[in-house]
């Protein structure tokens, strides 16, 4: 009885026992785990829903960044096109006004090389027709032809870039032989047309040697003309062979590089060159300080003679040694080396021009005639030469004076100005005087 009591008891109390509580228990696992089975599945689906759903927005950033690239390299592609075309345009723009430019350049340079070939030409033909003095008139017909050639190839230098070394080849080699005929004429002056004999007479008896190391040293008049004669003269050798030798240079692997690079040749043609310049130029000038009082070679004026020809000379030489210099430091629109020599060799057609002018003024023809009187203005001072007492008369001769005369009006004369004029003779008597001949100097043209 107590035992069915216990048994309905825990039937009531809800508590399985034996077979009843194993069974429930494996019906609440299984519902556990089918419901975990069915979270896990959903959640699965969840995850390749949302997993699919990522692709899908991965797939359109893809094609969105990937027409986004087809954009950007379109647009690129479009900028360098553009950029093409202005660059394009750009060399085109630059090549027409180099071209232009050089155009201009050598319109110009031709016009200035032109007027100087003519007015040399036409001094070359007053002395050609007028040639009274050949053992002179020669040498100055050999200097007057450096200004065609300095212009005409520095002109073609500007035309035809090309072969700018040859030209210039040509100018060097003829300003070597100018500076000769220079020391030529001022012997052939001295000479009288009786040539170095009689040129000998005009030099001092015993002179200073013109290469005299230590002290100074005298040696004969035959001498002295000798060395000189010698220092110009291999100046005309010297000069020639090394332009050809720096030319041939120009050609090689020596050539070209720095003008300091003591590896290269051009510094020691540079230093030779020089030293052989110095020689030529000291024998000029000795033998023109030797001879400059002699009155054969003042009456023909070798000062400027020697100051237009070594004006050239060394005009041109220091000119292109600028030039040069600008271009190695990168000055300016020299930097570019085509640039500057077509800017050297306008230069020199320019100034072949004011040569040419100078040349005129200086060479002239008439001073070789048989019947010419220099003409001779005497102006010692600054004040002469400037015509500054002239308007200082003028002044004095429109202002009131001290004494209280009107301007331009009649003064007294001072007491000096009275005793002078009562000194002079009677104008009967100094006309008189003035129209009788006496005098060696009767007969003669007087220099003025």
């Amino acid at each position: 009885m107590f035992g069915r009591v216990v048994g309905s008891r825990r039937v009531l109390d809800g508590a399985p026992s034996g077979p009843i509580r194993s069974t429930a228990r494996a019906s609440t696992s299984g519902r556990r785990c089918g419901f975990r089975a069915g979270a896990l599945a959903a959640l699965a689906a969840e995850e390749r829903a949302y997993a699919d759903s990522l692709a899908a927005a991965l797939a359109s950033i893809d094609a969105a960044a990937a027409a986004l690239e087809a954009r950007i390299a379109e647009s690129y592609a479009r900028v360098d096109a553009l950029e093409g075309s202005v660059t394009s345009y750009e060399e085109r723009t630059d090549g027409r006004f180099e071209k232009q430019s050089a155009l201009l350049r050598a319109w110009i340079a031709g016009f200035f090389a032109l007027l100087a070939v003519v007015l040399t030409l036409r001094h070359v033909y007053a002395h050609a027709t007028k040639l009274n003095r050949p053992e002179a008139q020669r040498k100055v017909l050999a200097i007057l032809w450096m200004v065609p050639i300095y212009a005409l190839c520095s002109w073609f230098a500007i035309v035809w870039p090309g072969a700018a070394g040859e030209f210039l080849l040509v100018s060097s080699i003829y300003e070597a032989y100018t500076v000769h005929m220079f020391f030529a004429l001022l012997v052939a002056i001295l000479g009288g047309g009786g040539g170095e004999e009689r040129a000998l007479e005009e030099l001092p008896a015993a002179p200073r040697a013109p290469f005299a190391v230590f002290g100074a040293a005298r040696v004969s008049r035959q001498r002295f003309l000798r060395d000189c004669k010698l220092g110009t003269l291999q100046f005309v050798v010297v000069k020639p062979a090394l332009s050809v030798l720096d030319y041939a240079f120009s050609y090689t692997a020596l050539g070209g590089g720095e003008l300091v690079d003591w590896r290269k040749p051009e510094l020691w043609i540079t230093i030779l060159l020089n030293v052989s310049v110095s020689v030529a130029l000291t024998a000029l000038l000795k033998f023109f300080h030797a001879t400059h009082a002699s009155p054969r070679l003042e009456a023909h004026r070798p000062w400027p003679k020697f100051l237009s020809i070594k004006g050239v000379v060394f005009m041109t030489w220091f000119q292109g040694v600028l030039i040069t210099l600008a271009l190695r430091f990168k000055l300016g629109p020299l930097a570019d080396a085509g640039l500057a020599k077509a800017f050297q060799n306008f230069l020199v057609c320019v100034e072949m021009f004011v040569a040419a002018l100078a040349h005129s003024a200086i060479f002239g023809a008439d001073e070789w005639q048989a019947d010419y009187v220099p003409v001779r203005v005497a102006a010692s001072s600054l004040g002469d030469q400037l015509a500054i007492n002239d308007i200082v008369k003028d002044f004095k001769s429109v202002m009131p004076r001290a004494s209280g005369g009107s301007a331009g009006g009649p003064t007294r004369p001072t007491a000096p100005r009275r005793a002078r004029r009562a000194a002079r003779p009677p104008p009967t008597t100094r006309s008189a005087t003035a129209s009788t001949p006496s005098g060696p100097h009767h007969g003669r043209r007087r220099a003025v």
